[in-house]
């Protein structure tokens, strides 16, 4: 016979393997996909509901700037200077993501989780015009995702325990010892 205990433990493993909590330091934001003004550029990251890791949430970082944190069916409208970026997501590994953005313009990134070893990975994939399909159909996606931003007030307190890893992430790529994606400046809608 199967004790309770035997059953509990490994359900416990799971829930804490499969579930979000970094989403706390996220709330709800203005649903606008408005044009940036000509001094701006706007990121859309986004993740799809595909079932898979759907309760688990992760970083995404601009530099050693939090972003935000990324769950499934939501999306986080990221307003920022035009010019050279360095995005990155964290999970079980670390996605890069080179982006030049140009002024006014809209951009969007897919984040996607995958199997891992231990966890999910996570993979930053830039939505450009050589992928027609997928590229047209970004701006509409976001309509059904729940628009998400940085609680201001608890952006530090999260940001601190994690500024050490950003910063080795971050140099991991400039000195060239990580591959990354690339998001071009006519990538824009």
């Amino acid at each position: 016979m199967i004790g309770r205990r035997t059953i509990a433990v490994p359900a416990i493993i799971a829930l804490m393997m499969f579930s979000g909590c970094a989403a706390g330091v996220m709330m709800k934001a203005p649903n606008s996909l408005e044009r940036p003004g000509d001094s701006d550029a706007t990121v859309y990251f986004y993740r799809n509901r595909i079932y898979f890791g759907d309760g688990r949430t992760y970083n995404v970082w601009d530099g050693e700037k939090l972003v935000g944190v990324l769950a499934a069916g939501s999306y986080i409208p990221y307003h920022t200077s035009p010019g050279e970026h360095v995005f990155m997501a964290h999970f079980e590994n670390w996605s890069y993501l080179k982006a030049t953005l140009a002024p006014g313009q809209r951009y969007y990134v897919n984040g996607q989780l995958y199997p891992g070893f231990v966890q999910a990975r996570v993979m930053l994939l830039p939505v450009t015009k050589k992928n027609p399909e997928d590229f047209d159909k970004a701006a509409a996606r976001l309509n059904d995702m729940n628009p998400t931003m940085v609680r201001p007030e608890d952006e530090e307190g999260y940001v601190a325990p994690r500024r050490e890893d950003v910063r080795r992430a971050l140099e991991a790529f400039q000195a060239g010892k990580v591959e990354s994606t690339t998001l071009a400046p006519e990538d824009h809608d």
